[in-house]
C-alpha cells in the first residue's frame, strides 16, 4: 500500500482511502444496492450475503467496500444480526492454531478475517465458522474502517 491508495485485485471494487477511516468504492454492476438486505441500509454495517459469497461495508446505506467471502463448513457461520465486540489485528485461532489477521469478532468465536487458505484455494476450502476474506489489504482497510459496536448482518439472499 502506498500513500492513501489501495488497488484491489480479484474483487469487483477499487478502493481509495479518503481520510481517517473513510472509504469510497467504485463497484461493479454485480454489487447493486437492490441486492442488499434492508438491515444493512442504516448505520455502520458489515453486510454478509452467504448466497452470493459477498461482504459489503455499508455506512448509512452507502456502499463503501465490496469483497468476496467464504464461510464455515462443518462449523456453520451463524446467520442474524450481531455486533463487532472485539478486534485483534494479529489473532491466532484457539481452535486450529492458524493465524487470523485483521480479526473482527461478532458472534462467539466467529470473526471476519483474512485467510491465506482462501487466497490460495478459493471456495474449495472452508472456515471453522468464521467469515474468511481473500485479500489481505482490503481486509486491513475494512478492519481500519470498522469500530467495536458496528453491526454485522449475516444472511442468505
Amino acid at each position: 500500500m502506498s500513500g492513501n491508495r489501495i488497488r484491489v485485485v480479484g474483487v469487483a471494487a477499487v478502493l481509495t482511502a479518503v481520510g481517517a477511516g473513510s472509504l469510497a468504492a467504485a463497484v461493479a454492476p454485480g454489487a447493486a444496492a437492490a441486492d442488499i438486505d434492508p438491515r444493512c441500509r442504516q448505520g455502520r454495517v458489515v453486510c454478509i450475503d452467504k448466497t452470493t459469497h459477498t461482504l459489503r461495508w455499508m455506512v448509512d446505506g452507502q456502499l463503501r467496500l465490496f469483497m468476496s467471502a467464504r464461510f464455515g463448513g462443518s462449523h456453520r457461520t451463524r446467520e442474524g444480526t450481531f455486533t463487532i465486540y472485539w478486534k485483534d489485528p494479529d489473532h491466532v485461532s484457539n481452535l486450529t492454531g492458524e493465524a487470523m489477521p485483521w480479526s473482527m469478532f461478532f458472534s462467539g468465536g466467529e470473526a471476519i478475517h483474512y485467510s491465506p487458505d482462501f487466497a490460495e484455494n478459493g471456495y474449495d476450502g472452508a472456515s471453522s465458522g468464521c467469515v474468511d476474506t481473500r485479500d489481505y489489504h482490503t481486509t486491513e482497510a475494512l478492519y481500519s474502517a470498522t469500530e467495536e459496536g458496528d453491526q454485522v448482518v449475516v444472511y442468505r439472499s
